[in-house]
């Protein structure tokens, strides 16, 4: 249909939730136009969050040889982090899958450590002043080491695009329709 509107393949961006439903997304539309490979771009929101802030991340100040850290590598930095500061032995502090979920919702929320626990973990009230502390500097360690989750990958983008006007106007002209 927008291809019989006039828009070329290139302006268009098909995202999906999994790889499974990419491959099948990218599988029917390559069957549907009879055209392999597809010069449509398109895959999960995770693998197109990634190629626009290795593109683009550069504005705000992403090296392109930034690595992606998987859940075990990230909950790896939040223990070592946790230890470093001497929270991992204290009574009842959360364990660092707790931790993780809890600072992947900080980040997918855009809200505050204090606020997140309280509207979300309220069994970790007690641990918020560690918690912030901890937050932070699992953030500066990512950044120094040019390692992100998968949760930076929709923060960064949201903030490329709202920081970096060229790049916004850039992919607003590259994408007519996603």
């Amino acid at each position: 249909e927008l291809l019989y509107q006039g828009l070329k393949p290139e302006q268009i961006l098909l995202i999906t939730f999994t790889r499974k439903a990419a491959e099948e997304m990218i599988q029917r539309t390559e069957r549907l136009l009879n055209q392999s490979p597809l010069r449509i771009q398109g895959g999960t929101f995770h693998a197109m969050l990634l190629i626009m802030l290795k593109l683009h991340g550069r504005a705000i100040g992403l090296q392109p040889k930034f690595s992606l850290m998987d859940e075990d590598d990230a909950q790896g930095l939040i223990h070592l982090l946790s230890s470093k500061r001497g929270f991992a032995t204290r009574p009842g502090f959360p364990k660092k899958h707790h931790i993780g979920t809890l600072f992947g919702r900080i980040a997918n929320s855009l809200t505050s450590v204090a606020d997140t626990i309280a509207l979300h973990f309220p069994w970790m009230e007690a641990h918020t002043p560690q918690l912030t502390a901890l937050y932070r500097s699992y953030t500066e360690a990512k950044w120094q080491q040019q390692r992100l989750d998968y949760d930076d990958l929709m923060l960064l983008t949201y903030k490329l695009l709202c920081l970096h006007e060229p790049t916004r106007i850039r992919l607003g002209q590259q994408y007519k329709a996603i």
